[in-house]
């Protein structure tokens, strides 16, 4: 189990999506440099924050030597990326809203905003495919307790 996962994480760092820049695969939007530089720094970000986690819970030694201890390094990793996941999605939400609503009341079309919204959803599915919606949910409820306690905190 533990080892497909990390293949899975493998397979996911040594796609396209990890290994090219943004703009390889979102050309037709035509960003000026100033938006391709903001794109890019956007894509190394999210591919960052993921090597990140990989690396701060899978890739130490101890870690590779203990199977207790890769069990649990893997689910606290897997709890991290619903976080990950979670953000993406809800970036990806605003990211969409903002779009919509500069062309619809501005009748501006921000294609640098397009372009975040697209990298997000790019990420979306590859990141899930290492979750499940269990965990989702559990970090979910959280949030919402967190929420929860700030509105009765503030009231």
């Amino acid at each position: 189990m533990i080892t497909e996962f990390k293949q899975r994480i493998h397979t996911l760092m040594t796609s396209p999506l990890f290994t090219q820049e943004a703009d390889s695969f979102i050309p037709e939007l035509r960003l000026s440099d100033t938006d391709q530089y903001e794109l890019k720094r956007y894509h190394s970000s999210i591919q960052r924050n993921f090597i990140q986690l990989f690396e701060s819970y899978l890739c130490s030694f101890e870690v590779q030597q203990d199977e207790e201890l890769l069990t649990e390094c893997t689910f606290h990793l897997k709890q991290q990326l619903a976080f990950l996941w979670i953000e993406l999605q809800s970036e990806w939400i605003r990211f969409t809203h903002l779009a919509n609503y500069n062309l619809s009341i501005t009748s501006f079309d921000d294609k640098l905003i397009q372009a975040k919204s697209a990298v997000c959803s790019y990420f979306l599915e590859p990141i899930f495919s290492l979750i499940d919606a269990d965990t989702v949910e559990q970090n979910l409820s959280q949030i919402r307790q967190l929420v929860n306690r700030t509105f009765l905190s503030n009231s």
